[in-house]
């Protein structure tokens, strides 16, 4: 539908008409009194200039012509082909590589009759296209549907087909897609469903880590289909050498096989073992015969000793604590029987007993060899600690004993504590300490708890830390932290505050070497082209959490390629994301400039081929049947093609649906003053004529 508007109120223009046919008749008024030309042409040219003029004044009016129509909008229809591996992992496949593509081209050229086709392939990753190499190393049929939501909401989509032989090894289930219900999903299956006789790796379960020198458990999950009664043999290799055989019997036609078996560690490290399962006559699937693990050895960096006067349920409590930890081994002497050195520990934990002179010189020996020393003193000193100055502690004396709280110095940040420590601990029973009118800590001390007595407030310490030039030393005075675990345990239904606080003392004291303070955390093995994610964690000097410095990432490929990243802040941490890493070995170096010092870390990581695509030859038609009958659509086979053809070209109510569009058109255009232009030049003519010029 057409409609003239104009852009100034048209009312004006009537008033522009009676100027025209003032002008007109103005200049011919001496014409018509003189009566020299016939009337008619006198007529004939007022009538001219008064078109002309009228036209040229409706032209300042600057008229639109506004037009509207129904636009036809064909219903969309999105053809998604899946391109992994595992199409072609079957007897089908020379009919997929060749006659399979021109199926796909006709069918798709017959439903652009009615539909507007749009072609995606998807796998590990989502292509709009319609360029199938069917050598994705996954499948992820989630991101396909998350991607088809976000491109065509709003839009006319009506059916969806998905072509695949439903193995889905990433992402969610395909029947839990998001997308509207008045969507169509149609679904073709390719592969075979056939189940052929077949023994597999399902699974391996072992820790990551293992201490060195220690054995750590394996258990291997096998799946063994239609082989009952045959048996075979499970390898397992270390670097090539061959570490563990096993012998199993298939007892069931369908069955799970756990095998839990303990592999020793000699080499510290990351260490990677071989799994291979001898294959069967009946088997055509080999690929799942074979599975790779690796577990991070790592020698003791962490030894504890707890040197004793007698025993106290005070040690129990601090072991527990202790031995809760990664990389942590803690072992408990008593000072009379102990005639071993010292070097081998990092830590020096001294329970009472500082009334004898063996525990002083241990104390002193540990102090000349720079090892950190943890001291609870008991709750009776005597005169040979006040003269030897053992806990950098200035007092007027030791009198008798007193029992005191715990009150947590709310000013302490040599580490990180929970919102909940302050409540937890401000509530902790009392110790029973060494009695003294006047405890003064030395300046270098940092008071970690005050004594808290009788509704007071001291300012006393009960607990505190102090870093030499030579020993790092921490003091708990008095004894009894075993009620602070019970208590917490009976109040809160654990101890969690109470392991904190011993094992973040522990770090604390632990002397720090700087590629501690910069840890990476990473995947070990990765598998090919697979997305994963780098963790880094730096610490300040006084063991927190920093992540405003600029931390540099850098890898080497095995064949020398360099990449060069910036690890990017996220809450306390760093974090890279990388992805589409070729096959190889791979090595990395870290590094972050903090309060004067570069942090540096180093290591490897290993990118694997995987073979995910290519662990299972069946195909999961029942999983494309219930996705078709849960979205209202057809389930058929590559020869079947015909049949959803004309299924959806012949589908009621899939009519093109019509919408309204409008344009705006000038009026004013060179055409159009061509035309105007005539009427003077008709009306010049006729005056020359008759002898008017």
């Amino acid at each position: 539908m057409d409609d003239l508007k104009f852009q100034l109120p048209i009312g004006y223009y009537f008033l522009f008409l009676a100027l025209a046919v003032a002008l007109s008749f103005l200049l011919y008024n001496k014409e018509i009194k003189r009566k020299s030309s016939p009337g008619f042409i006198v007529k004939l040219l007022i009538s001219l200039r008064f078109i002309f003029l009228s036209l040229l004044f409706l032209f300042l009016f600057e008229p639109i012509i506004y037009q509207s129509f129904r636009k036809q909008e064909k219903p969309i229809l999105v053809f998604a082909q899946d391109n992994s591996e595992s199409i072609l992992n079957n007897k089908d496949s020379l009919f997929i590589k060749s006659s399979y593509k021109d199926s796909i081209s006709i069918l798709i050229d017959d439903l652009k009759k009615k539909f507007d086709v749009v072609s995606f392939s998807f796998g590990q990753e989502v292509n709009e296209n319609n360029i199938y190499d069917f050598g994705e190393s996954s499948t992820n049929s989630e991101m396909f549907f998350n991607i088809i939501k976000n491109r065509f909401y709003g839009k006319n989509l009506t059916d969806i087909i998905i072509a695949s032989d439903g193995i889905i090894n990433n992402g969610n289930n395909p029947k839990y897609n998001s997308l509207d219900s008045m969507i169509t999903i149609h679904t073709v299956g390719l592969g075979d469903t056939n189940i052929s006789g077949d023994i597999s790796i399902k699974n391996i379960n072992t820790n990551q880590y293992s201490l060195l020198g220690n054995s750590f458990p394996v258990e291997i999950v096998l799946k063994a289909v239609k082989v009952k009664g045959k048996n075979t043999t499970v390898f397992v290799y270390n670097d090539k050498q061959l570490i563990k055989e096993l012998k199993v019997d298939i007892t069931e036609s369908n069955q799970i096989i756990k095998l839990n078996f303990d592999i020793p560690t000699k080499e510290k490290g990351l260490q990677e073992y071989n799994v291979k399962v001898k294959s069967i006559d009946e088997e055509n699937n080999l690929y799942n015969n074979q599975k790779s693990f690796s577990i991070d050895v790592i020698d003791k960096t962490q030894n504890i000793l707890i040197l004793a006067k007698a025993p106290h349920p005070d040690l129990g409590a601090l072991n527990w604590a202790l031995s809760d930890q990664l990389k942590t081994s803690v072992n408990i002497e008593y000072i009379d029987d102990f005639d071993k050195g010292f070097l081998d520990y990092d830590l020096v934990i001294f329970h009472k007993g500082l009334n004898f002179e063996k525990t002083i010189n241990s104390i002193n020996t540990c102090k000349r060899l720079s090892i950190p020393i943890l001291i609870f003193t008991g709750n009776n000193i005597n005169h040979i600690i006040e003269n030897n100055n053992i806990l950098d502690l200035k007092h007027n004396g030791f009198k008798g004993q007193a029992n005191v709280s715990p009150y947590l110095n709310p000013d302490f940040n040599s580490f990180n504590m929970g919102n909940n420590w302050n409540d937890i601990i401000n509530n902790y029973p009392p110790l029973n300490i060494p009695f003294s009118s006047n405890y003064l800590p030395s300046a270098s001390s940092k008071v970690f708890l005050y004594q808290f007595q009788n509704g007071i407030k001291l300012n006393y310490p009960l607990a505190y830390f102090i870093q030499k030039q030579d020993y790092k030393l921490g003091v708990f005075l008095g004894e009894g932290i075993w009620r602070w675990r019970i208590n917490e345990f009976k109040t809160h239904g654990n101890s969690n505050v109470f392991k904190k606080i011993f094992q973040k003392t522990a770090q604390l004291l632990k002397v720090i070497d700087k590629k501690e303070r910069l840890k990476i955390i990473l995947p070990k093995i990765i598998k090919e082209n697979e997305p994963f994610y780098i963790q880094g964690e730096v610490y300040n000097s006084n063991l927190e959490l920093n992540n405003e410095e600029e931390l540099s990432f850098k890898f080497k490929s095995d064949d020398g390629q360099l990449f060069q990243k910036v690890m990017k802040p996220t809450n306390n941490y760093y974090e890279l994301p990388l992805k589409n890493l070729s096959k190889g070995t791979y090595s990395y170096i870290a590094d972050v400039e903090i309060d004067d010092d570069k942090l540096i870390n180093e290591g490897v990581f290993k990118v694997e081929k995987s073979y995910k695509e290519l662990m299972n030859k069946n195909a999961n038609h029942e999983l494309l049947k219930l996705l078709s009958n849960n979205n209202n659509g057809k389930f058929v086979l590559p020869n079947q093609f015909h049949i959803l053809k004309n299924h959806l070209l012949h589908k009621i109510n899939r009519e093109s649906i019509y919408h309204e569009e409008s344009t705006l058109r000038d009026l004013i255009h060179w055409k159009w003053l061509i035309l105007i232009l005539i009427f003077p030049f008709v009306e010049w003519l006729l005056r020359k004529k008759y002898g008017m010029i």
